[in-house]
């Protein structure tokens, strides 16, 4: 089981965003599968109790690596501590694996903290990859601060300049940033 396996299971049987229906046979399964990882019976289980219970039902070897990127998704999402999300940021750029670059879009479009948005929407930047066009094209849109938007279009410009002029997607890029240019 690899650790984007168990972060897309993760994300579809928990969290703020997604719920299990406990009365449907099929997600019975996997309610009972959760209660048991919920080590300090808070009601909530973190993705690290999800990995450990994992591990200790044998289901799953930990490697250095995957312990790293688990805990600094863990620390992005639910640190209360700006400065340690902000810190998770930048070991998850470095990660750079599929799912630490879904945990920094998931930041982007979803802390509290503008701060902590505007660093997410810098990393995505850097890790320049088109399949973030979309949701970067969204942020700059739509966020609520100024700063990140903007973060979010240096993002778009800095992708843009990777491709190709005739790329559809940097038409869209373009198209996207063109309405940020005019002011």
């Amino acid at each position: 089981m690899d650790i984007s396996k168990i972060i897309s299971d993760f994300r579809s049987w928990s969290g703020s965003n997604y719920r299990i229906e406990k009365d449907v046979p099929e997600e019975k399964a996997k309610y009972k599968e959760l209660k048991k990882a919920d080590s300090d019976k808070d009601g909530k289980i973190r993705l690290l109790e999800y990995i450990f219970y994992l591990k200790a039902t044998q289901q799953l070897v930990i490697d250095q690596d995957l312990y790293n990127t688990a805990q600094m998704i863990d620390e992005l999402r639910n640190s209360e501590d700006k400065a340690r999300r902000l810190g998770a940021i930048r070991g998850l750029l470095f990660i750079g694996t599929e799912s630490a670059i879904f945990a920094l879009v998931e930041a982007m479009k979803n802390d509290n903290e503008w701060d902590v948005r505007k660093m997410a929407a810098i990393a995505l930047g850097i890790v320049g990859d088109k399949t973030l066009v979309p949701p970067l094209i969204e942020t700059m849109k739509t966020d609520v601060n100024s700063d990140v938007r903007f973060a979010a279009a240096d993002a778009l410009a800095r992708i843009q300049k990777t491709l190709n002029p005739s790329n559809p997607t940097y038409q869209e890029i373009g198209r996207a940033l063109k309405p940020a240019n005019k002011h």
